[in-house]
Order: structure tokens, then C-alpha cells, then sequence
């Protein structure tokens, strides 16, 4: 009758149910259903309460649970972390240390400890790799590429220069760190973009530091405009290198994180 509900239900593999209300009709593929097993007795008893212990069988010895092994990997990264490693760099004017703006004024002492490197205002990466020497450092740190994209150097001939750099300073663990954004947008009298060049450039340095298996941080990320060039107040008046404001807050504590994990992510 229309106007009872009607309920059928095959025994079968796969059935499907038909539930009709009225005029609406409503279909469900039901599961296949195990048949019930045989009921015993203990299965009409009642749960005894959860808070009861059970007793052990004569002769057991009860077991000791067993460490996580979560816990101990999370103490050894930390300790790992923690620990403190030296570093060495290679860049340009954003790195060199006696710049109020450089990012090695503001890594933190207690965690890394520069052996020195070799840093310049106005250094190329070819300058860069010709004045590189070894250092016996757990991490080196690797900034170049401003003065190339100045000069239109191809991010392809700073790619083979900075392999010469770390060939030749032979640290444990190397990290590649990504360039700062720039306002010059139309720069000399060839007009160069150096934004979107400096873009271009470390999409192609990320990319060879991946293929290498070296780090790679970007400690400029929340100051750096999708076009490249720099939020506002974040770079120092000639929209080249970052404020000292800018250096403090970003750059060390990346710097600080990038050089760190570079030890500790090698360890097994």
C-alpha cells in the first residue's frame, strides 16, 4: 500500500534494500553480513567492569612496557639540534661580517661558530670562487649572486662557479642560501630587471642544490614580494641589501636554523 512503509531485505551477497515512504523510493547496496555465529553462554554474561584488573596466569611475570621509539628519535634530534657546529660562508656584501646588515652579525653563538670565509661588496661568484680555500668547518654557507644578476651573469656559469667554491672549501655539509629580493627593476643601461633575474636565479640555484644533495634556505621568504622585490621597510634605503631590522629578526635565526639542521639532518 502507498501508504505504508515497505522493507525488504535479501539474504543474499550484495542485496539491495528498497525503502518506500509514500510516493518517495530510496535504495542502498547493502554490505555482505557474516553470518551471526552461535551464541554461548559466556556471550549473554555481562561485561565485567572495565576498571578490573585481570589476574595474571600462575607462573607469569608481568611484562615492562617497552620504550617509544618516538620519544628517543625526538631526543636525539633534539640534542642533535641543539649541539653546536661550526660554519664558514662565501658570499658578497650581504654577508660580509663587518656590514650592519649581515646576516653572520646575528647567527646565534651558542649554536654555530664561525672559522671565517671569504665574503666582498661587489664580489661575482666567479671572484667568490677564485678566492675560496679550504676550511675545516661542518657547514659552509654559500650567498652569491647579486653582483652576477647586476652584471647579467647566467644563472648557468653561477651554478659552476659555486660547484668550484665548494669543491675547493671542502666543508662536511654545504648549504645553499637564496639571494635577497631587490626594488632596481630597471638597472643601467642595459635596463635590468634585477627582480625578476635574482628570481630566476634562485628558482635554478634551488633547484642545483637539490640535485647535489646540499640545503637549501630562503631566510628572506617573509620579506620577499611574488615579484621580487621587497616588502615595504624591510630593505635598506638603496632597495639592494636587507635592513639591519631585517637582518635580526630573518636572517640570523634562519641562518641559524638552516646551519644547524645541516648537521643534524645527516645524522642517521
Amino acid at each position: 500500500m502507498a501508504s505504508k512503509s515497505v522493507l525488504r531485505m535479501s539474504a543474499l551477497l550484495g542485496a539491495v534494500t528498497t525503502v518506500v515512504v509514500g510516493a518517495a523510493v530510496a535504495t542502498w547496496v547493502l554490505a555482505p553480513t557474516a553470518p551471526a555465529p552461535a551464541s554461548t553462554p559466556a556471550s549473554s554474561a555481562a561485561a565485567p567492569p572495565t576498571s578490573a584488573a585481570t589476574p595474571a596466569a600462575p607462573g607469569a611475570t608481568a611484562a615492562t612496557p617497552a620504550a617509544t621509539p618516538a620519544a628517543t628519535e625526538g631526543t636525539a634530534a633534539t640534542s642533535a639540534t641543539s649541539a653546536k657546529v661550526t660554519y664558514t660562508f662565501a658570499g658578497d656584501s650581504v654577508t660580509q661580517a663587518n656590514n650592519t646588515w649581515s646576516w653572520t652579525k646575528y647567527v646565534r653563538a651558542t649554536r654555530a661558530t664561525s672559522v671565517g670565509g671569504v665574503a666582498s661588496a661587489g664580489a661575482t661568484s666567479a671572484t667568490i670562487a677564485a678566492s675560496a680555500t679550504r676550511r675545516d668547518a661542518d657547514v659552509l654557507v654559500v650567498m652569491i649572486g647579486v653582483d652576477d644578476v647586476r652584471f647579467g651573469i647566467s644563472p648557468t656559469t653561477v651554478r659552476r662557479n659555486v660547484s668550484t667554491i665548494v669543491g675547493k672549501v671542502h666543508a662536511r655539509h654545504v648549504v645553499i642560501a637564496a639571494i635577497p629580493p631587490c626594488n632596481l627593476t630597471d638597472y643601467g643601461p642595459d635596463h635590468v630587471d634585477r627582480a625578476t633575474a635574482g628570481y630566476a636565479l634562485n628558482r635554478s640555484l634551488q633547484e642545483y642544490a637539490s640535485s647535489r644533495g646540499w640545503g637549501w634556505v630562503d631566510p628572506f621568504s617573509s620579506v620577499r614580494r611574488v615579484d621580487g622585490t621587497w616588502t615595504p621597510g624591510a630593505s635598506f634605503k638603496d632597495g639592494v641589501h636587507p635592513a639591519v631590522a631585517t637582518a635580526k629578526t630573518f636572517l640570523g635565526p634562519r641562518m641559524t636554523v638552516a646551519i644547524t639542521q645541516a648537521v643534524a639532518g645527516a645524522k642517521p
